[in-house]
């Protein structure tokens, strides 16, 4: 019922990272120096966090938990709480989690999915359902009733929604596989971009409007989201189900996290090449990653309670290797460890 990755969100400027550091309990971190700020409980309390989304204002953090808790928080002094959305909730005596949350990129709507698990068949066989709800931020009142985002066989999938960077598509996966795109304005089903097959528990769409998805099979499918066109072949990233995938604010590399591997990659968006060695988180953990908004790191938090800053710019990468090697590397180094540009010569 629960999300694969743990909760994460990154502030508008990039200074403060929000995460979940135990039952109902939000704490605000600095990226810079990965110290605690401030730390603040949901009510009513015992609620696992499952989802957490910051406003491009800065002001407001949304938090999703189980039992359909949607909150808005503001985060711009002493946190507190703003608002409850209602909408979205389990049927009685049922499991119900929040999967994921986004905001429109003007912050003025808040989208979120939700499943449950209901028991038929003399409570011995359990089937998930979904729904995705979005609401006004400013009074708190729904676009639309909650849309059904289907039934799933399984435990293992989660639906999840991302906004286009222009807001005028919001995509969300279904638990029987595919994508849906959405009118935000009335929350009215635009297009299909699949058939239903290997489901979706990743989404993320880079500035220039292309939507990626990643898979359950551990693949990540590109599509432009203006036609539901797919964009080149499908990419194997991992062995595992990909429960995180981020865009760059340029667009040019893309983070995925895997599901118990431990590790996040980093892929050069054109040709779809992996950069480099894959980033080491706690062993055997399941991460969330997220790109600072000035492209300068990679923020990273596991469900072990690791939190890691990457450093993503070119120089900071380039004085890094030059103090480890002391010297450039040689071409075959280059080939094995950086791959993607060409060759050059970066030391001193």
């Amino acid at each position: 019922m629960f999300p694969p990755a743990p909760a994460l969100a990154v502030s508008p400027d990039g200074l403060r990272l929000a995460v979940s550091t135990g039952a109902s309990t939000v704490a605000l971190f600095s990226t810079e120096t990965l110290q605690r700020e401030a730390t603040f409980p949901i009510r009513p309390s015992g609620d696992p966090i499952t989802a957490l989304t910051w406003s491009p204002t800065g002001s407001v953090l949304a938090v999703g938990a189980r039992g359909g808790v949607v909150q808005l928080w503001r985060v711009d002094g002493r946190p507190r709480l703003e608002r409850a959305l209602l909408g979205l909730a389990p049927l009685p005596g049922q499991g119900e989690a929040i999967q994921a949350l986004a905001f429109s990129p003007d912050g003025g709507l808040l989208a979120a999915s939700d499943k449950s698990h209901t028991t038929t068949v003399g409570h011995m066989l359990v089937s998930p359902l979904a729904q995705m709800a979005l609401w006004r931020v400013a009074s708190g009142t729904l676009v639309a009733p909650p849309a059904d985002l289907g039934a799933g066989t399984g435990l293992n999938g989660s639906d999840v929604v991302a906004f286009s960077p222009d807001g005028k598509d919001l995509a969300a996966s279904l638990l029987t596989g595919g994508v849906r795109l959405f009118d935000p304005m009335s929350g009215q089903v635009l297009r299909a971009l699949s058939d239903p097959g290997d489901q979706s528990i990743s989404l993320a769409f880079a500035p220039h409007g292309a939507l990626a998805a990643g898979t359950l099979g551990g693949t990540v499918e590109t599509w432009d989201a203006s036609n539901g066109k797919r964009l080149g072949p499908v990419l194997l990233a991992d062995s595992v189900p990909i429960t995180s995938l981020a865009f760059d604010p340029a667009g040019r590399r893309f983070a995925t996290a895997g599901y118990g591997d431990g590790t996040v990659k980093l892929w050069f968006t054109a040709g779809m090449q992996q950069q480099s060695v894959r980033l080491a988180s706690d062993p055997d953990s399941t991460a969330a990653a997220a790109f600072e908004p000035g492209g300068r790191a990679l923020v990273v938090v596991d469900d072990r309670g690791g939190a890691f800053i990457w450093p993503t710019s070119r120089a900071a990468w380039e004085q890094r290797a030059c103090a480890i090697a002391g010297r450039n590397l040689t071409r075959g180094e280059w080939a094995q460890f950086v791959g993607g540009p060409s060759y050059t010569t970066v030391c001193p």
